[in-house]
């Protein structure tokens, strides 16, 4: 399966309006863009109410991840495969991502915060996911199946 969005021209700041827009309809109640050192969004961080209190995420498309997934992936053209490119890219292909997401929540076939744990936002400002690849997550896991 090729690379979806490679051929995108939606900018990624019409990606990220309609990402924000998404998440205010389904209950977000803090949304905000952090921006890197190039001036370009990094990020979209946000606040939910999950179990009576507010629960932070942060959706961060690898956009460097993308160019090099474009840059060998045999069915994009060369011509695509520039940074401004692979951040239309990247963007676009999470608001697909969340919509299938979203999707999943009027179904009822789970809830937005089951669908976003690995985005949760720690007290160290690490996310879960960041927190479970570096074993800091240890703690909040059961043990292998069998094991003592």
């Amino acid at each position: 399966m090729g690379l979806r969005n490679y051929s995108s021209s939606v900018a990624a700041s019409k990606s990220i309006a309609a990402i924000m827009k998404l998440l205010a309809q389904h209950g977000a109640r803090r949304i905000a863009t952090d921006y890197g050192a190039d001036g370009e969004p990094e990020a979209i961080t946000f606040t939910m109410v999950v179990g009576g209190g507010p629960v932070s995420y942060r959706l961060a498309p690898d956009e460097a991840g993308m160019l090099r997934a474009m840059e060998q992936d045999s069915g994009v053209p060369a011509s695509k495969c520039k940074p401004e490119q692979a951040r239309r890219t990247a963007w676009k292909n999470e608001l697909d991502w969340l919509d299938a997401q979203l999707a999943k929540v009027a179904a009822n076939q789970a809830r937005l915060e089951q669908l976003l744990l690995g985005y949760a936002v720690t007290d160290t400002g690490e996310t879960f996911y960041q927190r479970l690849v570096t074993g800091s997550a240890r703690p909040y896991l059961l043990p292998e199946h069998g094991a003592a």
